[in-house]
Order: C-alpha cells, then structure tokens, then sequence
C-alpha cells in the first residue's frame, strides 16, 4: 500500500462506530495524523499497541489546536497533564508544553511539575 497514492479530499472512517454518533464525531476530531495522511479519520491505533513509544505525538497541529481551543472556552487554567489527557495521550509532554507556552492567550505560573497556564485577556506587548 505504501506505492498506492491517497484519493484527494476523501476521508472514511476506521471502526464500528455508530453513524453521526459521539464517538464518530471525537473521531473526526481527535484523528490521528497518520491516518489523515490516508485519508482516514481515526483514533484507535489498530496495531499493537506494546510496540508504540508511550506519550509519543500523534495528533496533528490542527487537532491539538481545536481540542485546546475548544476548552479554554469554558474553563480558565490548564496543566500540562490535563492538555496531555485531553489529546487522549496521543502526544508527548514536551509537545504539549511547547503548545500551551507558545498559546498567545495563556500566561504560565509555577515552576517545573507545578506550573499552571491561565488564560489572560489582554494580552500586552512587549516593549
């Protein structure tokens, strides 16, 4: 398969999810970039799962940007391990902190394990 070209602009499902469902829905979202590569929309890693390098970045930067934006609409503060679990833990720590530092709209309090980001609403430029 890996000679075989992807269709442009398609994209199918992987699972036995129901149609329009939750879950389909967390799939489309929380798509896992290889699978995008092909055109495919899933979340479930359908190889075994030992031989995967734990907390190893699987999500593309559009899908973490979505699930982080989508939760600082509701909610102020997050840590690194809760952006962590909201990926579903398809991404590294270093890449997770590298997002929520680089977030225009988050400032970081604390040091190492204990440090928090805070949404702030205006943010000032620096001189």
């Amino acid at each position: 398969m890996d000679q075989i070209a992807p269709a442009p602009f398609e994209q199918f499902f992987i699972g036995q999810r129901s149609f329009a469902g939750i879950e389909m829905r967390k799939d489309a979202q929380l798509a896992i970039s290889f699978y995008r590569r092909w055109g495919y929309l899933g979340r479930d890693l359908l190889w075994n799962k030992a031989e995967v390098k734990p907390f190893q970045t699987l999500l593309g930067k559009s899908s973490r940007v979505a699930i982080l934006h989508r939760y600082l609409k509701t909610n102020n503060r997050i840590t690194v391990n809760l952006y962590c679990e909201l990926c579903s833990f398809f991404i590294s720590r270093r890449q997770a902190e590298r997002d929520l530092s680089a977030h225009p709209f988050l400032r970081a309090f604390g040091e190492t394990k204990g440090r928090y980001y805070l949404k702030i609403k205006n943010r000032k430029k620096a001189a």
